[in-house]
């Protein structure tokens, strides 16, 4: 660790490196809101406003990975699932292998850091453990179980701590993490309801799944007042509290009834839900909403091209302002080291152009509409 006057240093430069960042809202006073651009460009959002800030270009990394979902780490760090095909993404007329890979991104001088390909394929909600730096993610396969397991974000290690049945639902799986108990919440979809299981992160042990009235497409939770939340499908969709011992929701907010919202964030410290909101009868233009967690006051930010998808909050409070060591940039011998999966062909084409938002809605690639089946196997290719 670096000595006092290293670290008083690094956070001279780092305020330094705020300030030449786009002027946030007084919402985000307390830190940035991150979003990733077309699935490539880590942007800083203003609520208020919609205005974006370019943070790192990810198009320029080998293959062009797929970048989502994405999580707010201490000191700056932003984390992301890159995922990406060789030699292309599975279509009706071809195949190809995916993988997975973990790009960190260091918010103030855009380091860039990618691990070695992972064992497996990261599919759904991530979630970053404060206490270990670890992230906590779901796998995604062609099989009838989905593996927990924590990754580290610098080596790529994997390690399994539970399994659970595929709910094969119309929402990917999303996490949760309450740090001071050390739960990791998990809400899953199926086609006939929802369920929130939780895994104590030091044992390992898995409770048996809570049915939810209302399934969720994005989980949160407010450390501040130590409560779960969750955005429900159906129309009109809710931002509802959520009772882990029962299952029981809330309803806080409610939305329009054309209405829907694409992940989720959480700013704690003031009870700030925010969330992407496109209205399905104009997908086109996207905003940012926000909902106060403790009295459902909602306000909606200006209008601003879709593109936005995954969404993460990074708090500048204590240490977190600080400039940390720079992750080492991806290079060409990382590219090629004997834990990558053979030579790694660029891609012939991009991965996809996004038409439309909602992960229970499929996207186009760009040659190619996926079948049903290539969507449930590979979902976070074709799902935003």
């Amino acid at each position: 660790m670096s000595k006092r006057r290293v670290v008083a240093a690094a956070t001279v430069v780092a305020s330094l490196v705020w300030a030449a960042l786009p002027v946030p809202s007084a919402a985000l006073q307390r830190g940035p809101l991150f979003g990733i651009h077309d699935g490539a460009v880590l942007v800083t959002v203003d609520p208020v406003s919609g205005t974006e800030g370019t943070v790192a270009d990810l198009s320029t990394l080998a293959f062009q990975p797929v970048i989502g979902p994405l999580a707010a780490g201490s000191q700056s760090l932003m984390y992301a699932v890159g995922t990406y095909c060789i030699p292309f993404c599975p279509s009706p007329h071809g195949g190809g292998v995916v993988y997975s890979e973990i790009v960190t991104v260091n918010s103030l001088t855009a380091a860039i850091h990618v691990t070695p390909t992972l064992v497996s394929i990261i599919g759904g909600g991530i979630a970053l453990d404060p206490a270990t730096q670890t992230l906590w993610a779901l796998t995604s396969c062609p099989c009838s179980t989905i593996s927990i397991v924590r990754v580290d974000p610098t080596t790529g290690a994997e390690t399994t701590v539970a399994a659970m049945a595929d709910p094969l639902g119309p929402e990917l799986p999303q996490l949760a993490l309450d740090p001071a108990s050390h739960v990791l919440y998990v809400a899953t979809t199926t086609n006939a309801g929802g369920q929130l299981l939780a895994l104590d992160t030091t044992t390992g042990t898995m409770s048996a799944g809570l049915n939810l009235a209302a399934p969720v497409s994005s989980l949160v939770y407010d450390t501040s007042s130590a409560t779960l939340f969750g955005v429900t499908t159906g129309t009109p969709e809710q931002l509802a509290k959520i009772d882990p011992a029962t299952g029981a929701e809330t309803g806080i907010a409610t939305f329009g009834a054309n209405i829907r919202i694409y992940d989720a964030a959480i700013d704690s410290a003031s009870h700030a839900v925010f969330g992407v909101e496109f209205d399905t009868l104009n997908p086109l233009v996207e905003e940012i909403v926000t909902v106060n967690d403790q009295n459902g006051a909602i306000s909606v930010g200006a209008s601003m091209p879709a593109g936005i998808g995954y969404i993460a909050f990074l708090g500048r409070s204590g240490a977190s302002q600080s400039a940390p060591s720079s992750p080492a940039p991806r290079g060409s011998a990382a590219q090629s080291s004997v834990d990558s999966p053979g030579t790694r062909l660029p891609p012939t084409t991009p991965l996809r152009k996004e038409t439309q938002s909602k992960s229970s809605s499929f996207r186009a690639v760009e040659n190619d509409w996926p079948t049903d089946e290539q969507v449930q196997i590979f979902p976070v290719l074709y799902l935003r």
